[in-house]
């Protein structure tokens, strides 16, 4: 069912909300809650959600493949789907979010080595220790649900127009001081 998809989305959002919070405190030493400016701070962030929503499809559609070779192709997806983000942010809602053109190896400042890294191990980490309980929760999920198939798929596409409208509509065309995001 696509809404066990949206709960889960929800919770990666909230996941890397949880930590960028984190890192960005302890960076600087002060308690920071980096939440969503555009979902009225809402504790799950859409590059997040769709983030580990990619990482976990691309171990699902890859399941034939060796292990090394579905860690390898998560990685490219996150890594490209961070870049894709951070275009999108620059161009259309006239934001930069995180700004990474002073690390080595960047490209537009929208990804670099320093964030790839982090990118390799998170997936690593996902592919090895929770993938196989997300599917267990995936499936649980699809139980408990009782809608129709029609319910479904208009619950999911309503709640996707939401967020999009409300991303696209907050944005103010200006640009937002940058920071580096872990």
């Amino acid at each position: 069912m696509l809404t066990s998809f949206l709960i889960l989305g929800l919770l990666f959002g909230l996941c890397g909300t949880i930590i960028e919070s984190v890192s960005y405190s302890i960076k600087h030493k002060r308690l920071t809650y980096c939440g969503d400016k555009f979902l009225y701070n809402l504790p799950s962030k859409p590059i997040y959600a769709v983030g580990g929503l990619l990482l976990y499809f691309s171990i699902e559609l890859t399941k034939s493949f060796p292990w090394y070779v579905e860690i390898l192709i998560s990685i490219l997806i996150v890594i490209i789907w961070e870049y894709i983000s951070g275009v999108f942010c620059t161009h259309i809602l006239k934001k930069r979010f995180w700004d990474y053109s002073k690390r080595k190896f960047n490209i537009q400042g929208h990804i670099s080595w320093w964030s790839a890294k982090w990118w390799i191990i998170f997936s690593i980490i996902f592919y090895f220790f929770l993938y196989n309980r997300l599917v267990n929760f995936v499936n649980y999920l699809n139980q408990i649900i009782k809608i129709s198939k029609q319910e479904d798929l208009v619950i999911f596409i309503l709640v996707i127009v939401f967020v999009i409208l409300l991303t696209v509509l907050k944005a103010k065309p200006q640009f937002s001081s940058a920071r580096d995001r872990t």
